[in-house]
C-alpha cells in the first residue's frame, strides 16, 4: 500500500487503487498545467509580486525552496492569481523569467508593480 493510500484510509476510511489515484493525479496535473498556461489580461493596473522561502522535505532531506506568487488586480478591480511557481531560491534572474512568461501569456502593460519585502522573525 502506498503512503497516499494509507493516508486516505487513515483519514477517511476510504481505499483507492494505485491506478485510480494515478488517474486522478494525472487529471489534476493536466488542469493545473492548463491554468498555469492560460492567457492573461492585456493590462493590469497593479501586480503584486512576492516570494516566500519554505522548508520542504525532498527525498528525506529538508531544503529551502522559494515559492513565487503574482497577484494581479484587473481593470474591473478583481483579484486574480496570475501564477504560483516554485524555484530553488529567490533570484532576480528567476523573477525576470517569470516576467517574460507573463508577457508571453498576453500581458502588455502594468501600471504598478508592488514588490513585497517582508521579514518574519520569531523570538520565543
Amino acid at each position: 500500500m502506498s503512503r497516499l493510500q494509507l493516508h486516505l484510509d487513515d483519514l477517511y476510511g476510504y481505499e483507492l487503487s494505485i491506478e485510480t489515484i494515478s488517474n486522478m493525479t494525472n487529471k489534476v496535473l493536466e488542469l493545473a498545467k492548463d491554468w498555469q498556461n492560460r492567457a492573461l489580461e492585456q493590462m493590469y493596473p497593479i501586480i503584486f509580486m512576492d516570494a516566500t522561502i519554505l522548508k520542504i522535505r525532498i527525498d528525506r532531506v529538508v531544503k529551502n525552496v522559494a515559492t513565487y506568487i503574482m497577484l494581479g488586480i484587473t481593470a474591473e478591480g478583481n483579484k486574480e492569481i496570475i501564477g504560483i511557481w516554485i524555484g530553488n531560491n529567490e533570484t532576480s534572474k528567476y523573477w525576470l523569467s517569470l516576467l517574460n512568461e507573463i508577457k508571453n501569456r498576453g500581458v502588455e502593460d502594468v501600471l504598478i508593480f508592488a514588490i513585497c519585502k517582508c521579514e518574519f522573525r520569531y523570538t520565543p
